[in-house]
């Protein structure tokens, strides 16, 4: 009988947390926080495209809100010479960049972020 119990209870605990996360995500998205708001957003600091001779396509699997979207953003432009914007219909970020990167650069860029570069396509050199 009192096993019973406390089994109740630790599946009605389960189930609030559960209640409480489903209602987090579908506010704040699914990696957002309520003290998060909107997040750090990593501003790039030369935004002049001329100054970026490199661009790519890359494909990332794993962005399903804006939270995800400022993530991979972030994870891109904080190396100083990537200028980076993610769209999440498309599953994919355009990337400026000054030096050249290798795919398993971006892999190893994404890779702590939790999504996962699928490929990487349209590579050019612009100048």
């Amino acid at each position: 009988m009192l096993l019973n119990s406390i089994v109740a209870v630790v599946i009605i605990v389960i189930a609030i947390f559960t209640v409480k996360k489903y209602k987090m995500s579908m506010k704040y998205g699914c990696c957002g926080s309520a003290d998060s708001g909107e997040g750090r957003r990593v501003e790039v600091a030369d935004k002049n495209p001329e100054d970026y001779p490199y661009t790519a396509v890359l494909d990332i699997k794993g962005m399903t809100c804006e939270n995800c979207v400022r993530y991979v953003e972030n994870a891109l432009n904080e190396q100083g010479d990537i200028w980076a914007g993610a769209d999440l219909k498309r599953n994919s970020a355009f990337v400026r960049m000054k030096k050249e990167y290798t795919d398993d650069q971006f892999k190893m860029i994404l890779r702590p972020t939790g999504y996962t570069l699928v490929g990487v396509r349209d590579r050019n050199k612009n100048k």
